[in-house]
């Protein structure tokens, strides 16, 4: 037997001994004995005597939570298998689709400068006929812009038609909420749509500032208005209300997440997180020096939450199994005239559409390939060789892929990487206060 290479074992100064396993996501608290003999077992495993009922015990516990694993085995292939089964199951369909790129707000760290296109018939028809083909078991989608709600009626029209199709079907949106008000909200059941995401940037002057209407310098009174009237609603779907942040920000960060709990009574459906401004290509390139880099990513959310009891991120680094667009097999996002990307940043960029809905275009396999070959991280050494393998997966396949075939030269490693033991007492901590307090 071997000590697994994706343990990490530390003496916390506040909490004593923990134990994490990357791998399998294994995180416990170790008394001063256990503690001692897994010292030990790190050592020599071989060496270590397993004969009593507890060792044998304490044995399988090992070997369960992959803490200690078999000699020949090999944790990377297996990771590395799942990870190709995952991302290339037939079972189902993601698809981001962008009815429109237009838009209503004219936000200076959005994608800049891109074509103002809107859905035509033939398109959906197209679009329509693609769901079709591939003859998924499931079907995941999601509104994009632009603003999507600027194409309503292309919405309604090609929900009703998804719907027929008979599939297992869910959706969500991600809209600035100055359109979502009570003419929509009650189409939200019927368009299937459970989940929301709309962006504040902090209170109202500067909001306003940073998420520009094109005709209305109050657009945070209308937005806040609109999410009232959401909450107070039949719909059971989930609102995810998203604070850009960036070195402009930062700093009032708590004070809007404050008063948005404060003003929706911590509704349960409700999540406030901060969405870190990252310089997604060139069209960013006026906001990059105002973007946090990964250490300041860290300890802006570690001080949020030491200083001010605010826990809206994971600090736990457990991989959610969401596949992203740029590596799945089956996501797509569909641009406006029915142009297929792999990636949100790339939407109404044509040379980068790696395909499209019109069976009558020609696919770019040669950037399809580099999108879910070449930028794989289990063919990168740095990443083989890393801890945080299983937790990141490389990070971002957007930049990754401007990393190995552009002039990107960008971080892609985890926020975790440097704070791994600042997030896994935060973490524990965080969950032996919520014991204490339970009844």
């Amino acid at each position: 037997m071997k000590w697994s290479r994706f343990n990490f074992m530390f003496e916390s100064g506040k909490h004593g001994p923990l134990l994490y396993n990357s791998l399998t996501n294994a995180f416990a608290e170790l008394d001063a004995e256990s503690f001692r003999k897994l010292q030990q077992i790190k050592k020599n495993p071989d060496a270590f005597d397993f004969e009593s009922q507890d060792e044998k015990n304490m044995l399988a516990m090992l070997l369960e939570g992959k803490i200690l694993v078999e000699e020949d085995e090999d944790e990377l292939a297996e990771l590395k298998m799942e990870t190709i089964a995952m991302r290339a199951s037939s079972s189902g369909l993601s698809l981001t689709i962008a009815p429109t790129t237009d838009c209503n707000f004219c936000c200076p760290y959005c994608f800049e400068n891109r074509p103002r296109k809107f859905m035509s018939d033939q398109t959906e028809n197209h679009l329509i006929s693609f769901i079709e083909k591939h003859g998924p078991k499931k079907l995941w989608l999601t509104w994009y812009g632009g603003e999507p709600l600027l194409a309503l009626d292309r919405i309604i029209s090609i929900n009703s038609r998804i719907v027929k199709l008979g599939l297992l079907y869910s959706a969500g949106i991600v809209t600035n909420g100055y359109l979502l008000d009570s003419s929509v909200i009650p189409r939200l059941s019927e368009l299937k749509i459970a989940s929301i995401q709309v962006t504040i940037d902090g209170l109202e002057e500067i909001h306003n500032l940073r998420r520009k209407h094109l005709t209305n310098n109050d657009s945070f009174q209308k937005i806040t208005g609109n999410l009232e009237l959401l909450l107070a609603s039949k719909w059971k779907g989930r609102l995810n209300i998203r604070v850009n942040v960036d070195k402009e920000n930062r700093e009032s960060y708590v004070t809007v997440y404050n008063y948005l709990e404060n003003r929706y009574h911590s509704d349960r459906r409700m999540s406030i997180y901060p969405g870190i401004v990252a310089a997604m290509g060139e069209a960013c390139s006026s906001v990059e020096n105002s973007c946090l880099n990964k250490d300041e990513e860290a300890r802006f959310e570690l001080e949020a939450y030491h200083k001010h009891g605010i826990n809206s991120v994971s600090l736990y680094p457990h991989w959610v199994p969401y596949i992203c667009p740029a590596n799945g097999y089956n996501s797509y996002v569909v641009g406006p005239e029915g142009e297929l990307y792999k990636c949100w940043n790339d939407v109404g960029r044509k040379e980068k559409a790696v395909g499209s809905v019109d069976p009558q275009v020609q696919w770019n396999r040669r950037l399809l390939a580099r999108y879910l070959a070449g930028t794989d991280p289990f063919s990168d050494q740095r990443c083989n060789k890393c801890f945080f393998l299983p937790v990141c997966y490389g990070g971002c396949n957007y930049y990754r892929l401007q990393n190995k075939y552009g002039e990107g030269h960008v971080d892609t490693c985890t926020k975790f990487k440097k704070h791994l033991q600042e997030y896994l007492e935060a973490h524990f901590e965080k969950k032996k206060t919520e014991a204490q307090s339970r009844p």
